[in-house]
């Protein structure tokens, strides 16, 4: 059976990744402590994504491996009120975080109905 050792292999690679994690201050309010979070870095998504493969599931494999590059976070939400958090985001993969995707640039704001 080929598929257990790359299981095996898989599974090793993803429990070295998640024995570096550690908690990180939230963005807002680091000192409360229910705010702070663990941040899944790049090696340990990759892990998940060679395990998700490994096991089959090409489909959550593309989507861990997605969210190992720099993604556009600009709101999807049709209106956005001020002062809540919206519940949807773009996703897709950028050059360089921080950036938007080519649908998501400022001079293309008029077309998604934002002020410009």
């Amino acid at each position: 059976m080929t598929r257990t050792p790359r299981t095996a292999d898989a599974v090793a690679t993803t429990l070295d990744a998640a024995a570096k994690l550690s908690p990180s201050p939230g963005y807002i309010n680091g000192d409360d402590y229910g705010e702070w979070y663990i941040e899944a870095g790049p090696e340990l998504l990759r892990a998940l994504s060679q395990l998700a493969l490994a096991h089959g599931l090409d489909t959550l494999a593309a989507r861990l491996e997605a969210l190992c590059h720099p993604l556009c976070m600009e709101p999807l939400d049709d209106v956005l009120t001020p002062g809540t958090m919206p519940r949807q985001w773009c996703g897709t993969s950028v050059e360089k975080e921080g950036n938007p995707c080519e649908a998501h640039v400022p001079e293309r704001a008029a077309e998604m109905g934002r002020c410009t």
